[in-house]
This record gives structure tokens, sequence and C-alpha cells, in this order.
């Protein structure tokens, strides 16, 4: 006869073989086949043996257990969310203008807070945070925003247009704050402005192609379009548009950089703008407090290849073989723990030399990264509560 050791655990005759299985939620973890002695939806075993989830949080998604743990991470000026597994988004810190999405009136989250503003049923995958305004993108394609309010979250508003799938948010001075956007199906990059009154936002062309990537800094925005190609355009006060003089006024129309090399990532920050080649180095243009030497062409950053880009609106980050180089602006030590108030070029943070960086948020003062093992780890200012720790 066929005969299971534990109650979790079937037992059947098959072709004159005993074969075993486990009842739904068990697993088996030894080389007993008679016994299923684990539960698959705690943490030490969520889904599978000896997986040990980041914050205990074993839970069923999409019909499995899996450790609800972040997944993606970004940052506003002051403030940092978080996208966990589950598609929820969680945020802490600054909250004067509503951009935590929790409560009315609550001005600080020192622990991180569930959005409570999307829309029912609402599955996040991607974000980007502006200053104080941010955008969520869902799994079914459709981007909720927010503008910038004023002690509440202000209604959450849905992007209009064909296949947008990339975006990129910042705060104007003026106005609540504009976005670009990529539209793959239909092959262009376009934008938008914040609008208080209105429930849904239309979309205007910027330029023809689709993006492969899309950065904006509220005074000058970049492309890297699917060919390759890297365009920037907008205030050029600082050489920030990276054609090789400094422009008084804005440039209208997308000028490409370093024509002939292929791009796959970009970023915008304070009067500066950081690019990704297919191969790995970094270019950056633009404002000399933060590159060390005021370029108005594309200077080649240290340190490459690097496998991905992060720029902040004074710091930037780069990754290779998951660590995290920083370089810009050091007042806060969020770039490294020195007193050096400026790091010129990409230097490895050093209090992650055993860990795995998978994603890097950067505010104006404080520093998040998101670890393999899905931790998030924040050091700098935390005046706002910004790193999350209570």
């Amino acid at each position: 006869a066929c005969i299971a050791n534990d109650t979790n655990t079937t037992a059947d005759c098959v072709d004159g073989e005993c074969v075993y299985g486990c009842l739904p939620g068990f697993i088996n973890c030894d080389e007993d086949p008679t016994t299923c002695e684990a539960a698959g939806d705690e943490d030490g075993n969520c889904g599978a043996c000896g997986v040990d989830c980041a914050y205990d949080e074993c839970a069923q998604i999409d019909d499995v257990f899996a450790c609800n743990d972040p997944v993606d991470i970004e940052a506003g000026e002051f403030h940092t969310c978080a996208i966990k597994r589950d598609g929820s988004v969680w945020c802490w810190g600054l909250n004067n203008f509503g951009q935590l999405g929790i409560d009315t009136g609550t001005n600080f989250a020192l622990l991180p807070a569930a959005m409570t503003s999307l829309p029912a049923g609402f599955h996040a995958v991607r974000q980007s945070l502006g200053r104080d305004n941010g955008c969520v993108q869902s799994d079914a394609g459709v981007f909720a925003c927010w503008p910038k309010g004023a002690n509440s979250m202000a209604t959450t508003q849905v992007v209009s247009g064909s296949g947008v799938d990339k975006i990129s948010t910042f705060d104007l001075s003026s106005r609540n704050g504009e976005s670009i956007v990529a539209q793959e199906d239909i092959a262009l990059v376009s934008s938008f402005v914040f609008q208080d009154t209105l429930p849904t936002i239309s979309l205007s062309t910027v330029a023809q192609g689709a993006g492969a990537a899309v950065s904006t800094a509220g005074t000058h925005r970049c492309a890297v379009f699917l060919d390759g190609a890297l365009k920037c355009w907008g205030v050029d006060s600082n050489g920030q548009i990276g054609n090789g003089t400094e422009i008084t006024g804005e440039v209208f129309q997308p000028y490409e950089v370093m024509a002939g090399t292929d791009f796959n990532a970009v970023g915008t920050g304070d009067g500066r703008s950081c690019a990704l080649t297919v191969g790995g180095d970094v270019y950056c243009m633009g404002k000399n407090v933060i590159l060390g030497t005021f370029a108005e062409s594309p200077v080649l950053k240290a340190g490459g290849p690097f496998d991905d880009l992060f720029v902040g609106w004074l710091t930037n980050a780069a990754l290779k073989n998951g660590r995290v180089y920083l370089f810009g602006v050091n007042n806060d030590e969020q770039v490294r723990p020195t007193e050096s108030p400026l790091v010129t070029d990409f230097t490895e943070y050093p209090l992650l030399a055993t860990d795995v960086v998978v994603d890097v948020a950067l505010g104006s003062s404080h520093t998040c990264v998101l670890l393999e093992t899905g931790l998030v780890e924040c050091w700098g200012v935390n005046g706002t509560g910004q790193l999350g720790n209570g």
C-alpha cells in the first residue's frame, strides 16, 4: 500500500508505483517524498522551499503565494515611494502637497503608508515622481497622475492616448507639473501639463518616433528613440541640450546628441542631462556644479561600462554588476559617507559592498536602493521622514 507520512500529503498507486503529492498550500522541502512538511504560505518557504521574504509578508498574488516585497522604487524631492509585488504603492516622507496620496491633511509619513487615492483595482507596475507630483502606470496600461495640490492629493487624473508605456514627470515653478511620454503603438513622443480641473489629460505631440526612454527636469527634456538616437530640447542655459553651445532661451526642436551613437537610457536633472550608451558608457552635459567642469558638449564619465543609469535632481547613479556608483552634490552624505560637498565622478558606495542592488531612487538630499533580496535601504537627510525608518 502507498502510505503518506503526514496529513498534508496524498498517496496513490499508479501502474504499480507509489506517487505522492502535496495538498494545496503545502510543499515538500526534504528528500522524503511521503511528507509535505512545509506550508507554502509562510515566510521561509513562501511559494517555494527556502524563500525568505524581505519583510515577512507572504501573500497570495495572482493565485500563487509569493513574497509581497518592493519591486520598484522612486524618489521625489523629500519623499520616496515603492511599488510592491501585488501592485500596491507605498510612500513615505513629506506630504505637504499631497505627494504621498494618503489622508488629507497629513504633512508627513515617517513609515511607509499605502497610497489610497488610486482607482479601485489599480495594479501599479511602474512610476515616475516629480519633486511634488507623480504618475503611476497599471498593468492594464492606464496612467493615474496627480498634480501638485495643497495639503491633499488632488483628484487622480487619467492620461489618454494610445500605447503609452514610458513616462517621466516633473514639477514646474509656475504650473502643477509637466510630463513627457513615449507611445510605441503610434510612434510618438508626447507631453502634457497637469490641469487641476480636468479628470482626463490629453497629449500633444513633441516628436515623431517611438521612444525607448524619456526624461524631463521641468526646463528641458530628453528622449532615447527606438533607433538608439538621443534627442534633447528645452532650456539650454547650462549646455544641458548638449549641442556644443550655450543658447539663451529655449530649443524647441529636439536636437540629436552625438549622432551615430546608440543610447538606451537617459536622465535629466538640475541643468544637466546624462545618458547611457548601448555599450555601457555614461555621457553627461550641462551644469558645472554637478559635472565638476562646465560642459556644453557630452563628457564621458569614468568607471564604465555600466548596466543602468539613474539621474536625480542633484545626484546621479549607475549600476555595474549589482554595485551602485554615485556622483554629485554630497552635502548630506547622500553620495558617499564623507565630508566632501561634491563628488565629481562615479564612486562605489562603500557600505553596500556585499549587497546586490537592482534599483535606485535619488531624492534631493537622500538616496534609496532596492536590493535583490527585496529590502529597501536609504541614507541621507531624514528631516521629513524620507528614509522611512519611523
